[in-house]
């Protein structure tokens, strides 16, 4: 398997990611922050992108810092807050992509092709995510989503999904047995019934999973503190 980075961090092991939806929190970012988690989403849906020099200035600060920071910009479908035309975040995330360690982009979006060729030229992985807030997809389907995405060469797979029963957990774990070794990917339940996937995935392959420092972003999110501290214990 290739090795992957976020930025300096290598996804030769399961990496926490801690998400911020505040950008007064993550504008007081600091090292520490390590303790707490391996790298950082900042949710661009939730800060003020009318001044974005001042965003992109805050995110090279946390690179500097040594903070790898993935950015994304959600629309409402996929549990964000953009509420402006879809066309309109290609630019935004043109300028972010230039200097944060990777973004994220949704499989179904229609600028995915143009920001993978960006980040290709760039020299980064692109994170391509689904989210399901329905249920967990056939073992089938999802297997199908995620050829997709591996079309995409510098492409790191990300799939969260609402989890209602054992046997949408079998099936999430069926899917990291059969891809985790030929590329790092995140699969993750969502919901309280999904909350043990956030650890136990990890443990089975994923290499990168979300919780958060701030506020959740996500149904049955724990703190990535917390899933730091067990998977230390875990690994």
């Amino acid at each position: 398997m290739n090795t992957f980075h976020l930025g300096p961090l290598s996804l030769d092991r399961p990496r926490v990611i801690g998400t911020v939806l505040s950008a007064a929190f993550f504008n007081q970012l600091s090292p520490d922050i390590r303790k707490q988690c391996d790298a950082v989403e900042a949710r661009l849906d939730g800060f003020d992108l009318t001044d974005l020099p001042a965003v992109l200035q805050a995110i090279q600060r946390a690179e500097a810092l040594g903070i790898p920071v993935i950015a994304t910009l959600r629309l409402p479908e996929d549990g964000g807050k953009w509420t402006g035309a879809d066309a309109a975040r290609l630019p935004i995330l043109e300028a972010v992509l230039k200097v944060a360690s990777t973004i994220d982009i949704e499989a179904d979006s229609a600028l995915r092709p143009a920001l993978c060729e960006q980040a290709a030229a760039l020299g980064k992985p692109i994170i391509v995510s689904r989210h399901d807030f329905n249920g967990t997809p056939p073992l089938a389907d999802l297997n199908r989503m995620i050829e997709d995405m591996l079309a995409t060469p510098n492409a790191l797979p990300k799939f969260a999904v609402r989890v209602d029963r054992e046997a949408d957990i079998i099936t999430l774990m069926h899917l990291v047995a059969q891809h985790a070794l030929t590329r790092p990917l995140c699969v993750m339940g969502m919901g309280d019934p999904g909350t043990p996937t956030r650890t136990a995935l990890p443990a089975l392959g994923t290499k990168f999973t979300y919780g958060y420092l701030d506020q959740p972003s996500a149904p049955g999110q724990k703190s990535a503190g917390e899933i730091l501290t067990i998977l230390k214990q875990l690994m």
